[in-house]
């Protein structure tokens, strides 16, 4: 039987949802990894300490509950309009908050209370760069194609805060085109971008009829799948992994219309990757874009626990929540993969 064994991997993009959505999903992350970055669009947005505060502790409380002591959920704050370099402040010294989500008002889920002009918040940007918390963005202009939507966002909004704060780091999320990969190559050290498991393992072709497959921004063509494979596996230490893993209830993501954006990978996460690397023979390269590149950048310790992989076929399940009433679907529903993750505590040994 074939092993392999990595440093318990962290995942610098996930959507823990709240209420019983958080309960429902939590163990599929916290199981996994050693530390996941949480996104704060909430249905109430966390954009203030108190609110960072409270679902901090609703989260531990899950995680103590469920028996998850060693699983660190790090902080972020929401970026309105309305936010001020205080607010900053005190996100940071009293949540210890590790980095602002910046979500254009009206391109995803949960971001009707997004930043509509980013040049209005210099004084948080120029708090943010002082403090040394990075600036999470998700990178795509509003109520434009989605094929054009990040280069737009690339040229405008990314372009005038990257001159403006040039100690600021960025984090240009879920990157999904070979033109974009091209471009952030050329940055500096302070810009990093990360990849998602399901933008490596599908196309626009795998969304198109599938709403499960559907998420902001869209799967694009298998050029660009390419060019994110070689990017994940080329060792760059600015490319590292972030699930995006943003779970709905299977109900709305079948419904007709305003169908939400959003794939839920974390069940699978580690074993699509495991899959997409060792195909392109790069199983070696798996450990740095999961586990070391991502904390180095966010200036974390490296985890000193491990995971183990077994190399065996398994099927995901169709649905997962059958005997608990609302069903959700995940990431490769139904479909053979080929490794699966047999365990995820003892201790790293030192080299």
């Amino acid at each position: 039987m074939k092993t392999l064994v990595i440093r318990k991997p962290d995942d610098f993009h996930a959507h823990l949802r709240e209420g019983e959505m958080l309960r429902r999903v939590l163990s599929f992350t916290a199981n996994v990894f050693a530390r996941a970055l949480v996104m704060p669009n909430l249905q109430n947005p966390l954009v203030s300490t108190f609110k960072v505060m409270e679902y901090s502790k609703q989260i531990d409380r899950e995680c103590k509950k469920q028996g998850f002591n060693n699983f660190h959920a790090l902080r972020t704050l929401y970026l309105t309009d309305n936010t001020t370099a205080n607010d900053i402040s005190w996100a940071y010294c009293w949540q210890n908050i590790v980095a602002v989500k910046l979500y254009p008002k009206g391109t995803t889920t949960g971001s009707v209370h997004g930043v509509s002009d980013v040049r209005l918040l210099a004084p948080v940007f120029a708090e943010m760069e002082k403090r040394g918390v990075v600036l999470s963005i998700h990178p795509e202009m509003p109520e434009m194609h989605s094929d054009y939507a990040e280069e737009e966002f690339l040229v405008g909004p990314f372009w005038w805060i990257y001159q403006n704060f040039p100690k600021l780091k960025i984090v240009w999320e879920h990157v999904t085109t070979a033109y974009i990969v091209n471009i952030l190559k050329m940055y500096p050290e302070r810009v990093a971008a990360t990849i998602t498991a399901h933008h490596l393992f599908l196309t626009r072709d795998d969304v198109l009829g599938n709403p499960h497959n559907y998420c902001k921004p869209p799967a694009k063509s298998e050029e660009d799948q390419v060019a994110l494979i070689n990017v994940a596996i080329s060792g760059n230490p600015k490319f590292f992994f972030g699930s995006d893993s943003a779970p709905h209830w299977k109900y709305t993501k079948e419904r007709t219309i305003k169908v939400p954006a959003g794939v839920f990978s974390a069940p699978v996460a580690i074993p699509v990757l495991a899959q997409v690397f060792e195909a392109v023979g790069a199983l070696d390269k798996l450990e740095n874009f999961v586990s070391r590149f991502g904390a180095e950048f966010y200036g974390l310790p490296l985890n000193q626990e491990r995971i183990c992989l077994l190399k065996e076929k398994w099927r995901v399940p169709l649905m997962l929540g059958e005997e608990m009433g609302n069903l959700i679907v995940s990431l490769a529903a139904g479909q053979e993969l080929d490794w699966r993750v047999i365990g995820s505590t003892m201790p790293f040994e030192r080299k």
